[in-house]
């Protein structure tokens, strides 16, 4: 990605190991730069493409995100624990873009506020018949209303649980249930396919999942 960042660290040589996002983060907490800047590599793309559904202001996305991750290492000392990284970067920017957007009396809602363009995909290289799924996907998705799209994102693209998706959108529970149920009835009429059928093509958007971390030697110095 075209990241300019931030911190310039030394990436230090570790034994090479499968860490939960439990182990990582309390690495990153202890002052550990190879968990920081393993962080930030493995989310900082999730996170443009989230917040770029937040805002079109590309330099204002770009800008959130570094602020987020400067307060992360200069809160390590104090900062709480997670189980879930993902979750925690997704909550963070979205709040900090929030009060940024607020402090500059601007809304977050924009008439492409959570279209379904190419920010869904995953960068692979991909053959003509898997791009014209996708584009079909796509068009289904711009039919739901925002509400809808940002729920079916969380949950089938960044993978986020119910629980964790109604905090990140401020709505309870049942309401997050609700509203997935609605979008998948839409997206089964647009699409003519069954609920399996619909979360299986979701899965187009889909990355590879980074469940586990691998905190090996780097030369990355760019953080």
């Amino acid at each position: 990605m075209f990241f300019y960042l931030f911190l310039p660290v030394q990436m230090k040589y570790m034994t090479t190991t499968t860490n939960t996002d439990i182990e990582l983060w309390e690495h990153f907490r202890q002052g550990d730069e190879s968990a920081f800047a393993l962080i930030y590599q493995s989310y900082v793309q999730i996170l443009f493409n989230y917040g770029s559904k937040l805002s079109s202001d590309v330099h204002f996305v770009m800008d959130c995100i570094h602020d987020l991750f400067v307060d992360l290492s200069n809160s390590r000392n104090t900062i709480g624990d997670t189980a879930n990284i993902r979750f925690y970067l997704i909550k963070s920017l979205k709040n900090k873009m929030l009060r940024q957007l607020k402090i500059k009396q601007k809304t977050i809602h924009s008439d492409d506020y959570f279209s379904a363009d190419a920010a869904w995909d995953t960068g692979y290289e991909e053959d003509e018949s898997l791009k014209e799924q996708k584009k079909l996907l796509r068009n289904a998705l711009n039919q739901l209303p925002a509400r809808q799209k940002e729920c079916v994102y969380l949950r089938y693209i960044i993978e986020l649980s119910n629980e964790e998706i109604s905090v990140v959108m401020n709505i309870n529970y049942q309401a997050v249930r609700n509203t997935l149920s609605k979008a998948l009835g839409n997206l089964r009429k647009e699409l003519g396919k069954t609920t399996k059928e619909v979360i299986a093509f979701l899965a187009l958007f889909t990355p590879n999942g980074k469940k586990e971390h691998n905190l090996s030697p780097s030369n990355h110095n760019y953080l």
